[in-house]
């Protein structure tokens, strides 16, 4: 949502891609960001792909449930010359380390009715010499309801 971009850009800046439910903001929202912070070259992306990688993928998730290695092996073949991917469209949390590459998805803050895995956001730190530290941070305790934080 814009207005979620516009509050958060009033207390840092804002990189932002589009996800696989934003059509209305194609004009505006770029599909990947490269970034490159203190030597780490970064990918941000929903990773969703093309319309025919996300049809496939979601037959492939309904047919063999959720795997990383599925993206692992989409992201490292797109763009092989990062040291890390961010990406989200699963909603699955993942913080791992393959071929000396980082796979980071912050999981999902409200995860859109998911009942089997806890809503969790990301923090990544990116030292001076370029050394990627993340961490995936459960949302113990609150739940969204009509689009508003509630405590459970």
């Amino acid at each position: 949502m814009p207005s979620v971009l516009e509050e958060l850009s009033r207390v840092a800046p804002v990189t932002a891609v589009r996800g696989n439910r934003d059509w209305r903001w194609s004009p505006k929202l770029p599909m990947e960001e490269k970034l490159e912070i203190n030597g780490a070259r970064l990918i941000l992306l929903h990773g969703h792909g093309s319309w025919g990688h996300y049809f496939a993928d979601k037959m492939d998730h309904t047919l063999r449930s959720y795997r990383l290695a599925r993206y692992e092996k989409y992201l490292t073949k797109r763009f092989p010359e990062v040291d890390g991917y961010i990406f989200g469209h699963s909603h699955f949390p993942e913080n791992n380390q393959a071929g000396g590459k980082l796979f980071f998805n912050p999981g999902s803050a409200c995860l859109g009715g998911r009942r089997d895995i806890l809503p969790s956001i990301g923090v990544m730190r990116i030292d001076a010499d370029g050394g990627i530290e993340a961490k995936i941070i459960p949302l113990y305790g609150f739940k969204i309801v009509n689009k508003e934080w509630v405590s459970v």
